[in-house]
């Protein structure tokens, strides 16, 4: 299971896990950030709900808190994730059973559109001010 912790310059943290329910937010992961922007809007854990990869975590959580994705820092946590970051190329290695699981999308993966899955995030759900 992925599960991931998250720190911001602004003192804002949590943790980025998969969804387990078969409700609307399957198949997607939830943000759950503490810190003083969520305090201040009264409540005492934000969840976020995005797309299955970090990625789209950090710009949902960027988005919320009106930062950079780049400032949102995410580890993995104590249950064996590990943080991916997109390849910008992949080695070829001689041995041949390497290349046996080479998919080719490391080309997709480098053409990530950020703006595109941010877009897409916001337009998924409105926010529901009962559960925040």
């Amino acid at each position: 299971m992925n599960e991931y912790k998250f720190v911001t310059p602004c003192r804002h943290e949590g943790t980025i896990k998969p969804v387990k329910s078969a409700g609307k937010h399957a198949g997607k992961w939830f943000c759950r950030v503490k810190g003083p922007k969520v305090d201040a809007l009264g409540m005492n854990v934000k969840t976020l709900y995005s797309a299955p990869f970090i990625g789209a975590a950090k710009a949902s959580i960027a988005k919320f808190l009106c930062i950079t994705v780049a400032t949102v820092e995410v580890t993995a946590s104590a249950s064996g994730a590990q943080v991916m970051s997109t390849p910008i190329a992949q080695q070829k290695t001689a041995s041949k059973s390497a290349n046996e699981f080479d998919t080719g999308d490391d080309a997709e993966l480098a053409n990530f559109d950020l703006d595109a899955a941010i877009s897409s995030a916001t337009k998924q759900s409105p926010p529901n001010k009962d559960h925040g």
